[in-house]
C-alpha cells in the first residue's frame, strides 16, 4: 500500500513539476530521465 500511495503521489505531482521543468531549462527531458533513475535507485533501496 506505501508504494502505491507514493506512486499516486508522485504522478499527482508529476504535471505541475514537468511545467516547471519546460519553463525554466530546455533540457526538461534530461532532467526527466535524472528523476526516474533517481526514483528507480530509491525503490531498489527500499526493496
Amino acid at each position: 500500500g506505501h508504494l502505491t500511495f507514493e506512486c499516486r503521489n508522485f504522478l499527482r505531482v508529476d504535471p505541475q513539476r514537468d511545467i516547471v521543468l519546460d519553463v525554466s531549462s530546455t533540457s526538461s527531458e534530461d532532467s526527466e530521465e535524472e528523476e526516474l533513475q533517481r526514483l528507480q535507485a530509491m525503490r531498489e533501496k527500499k526493496s
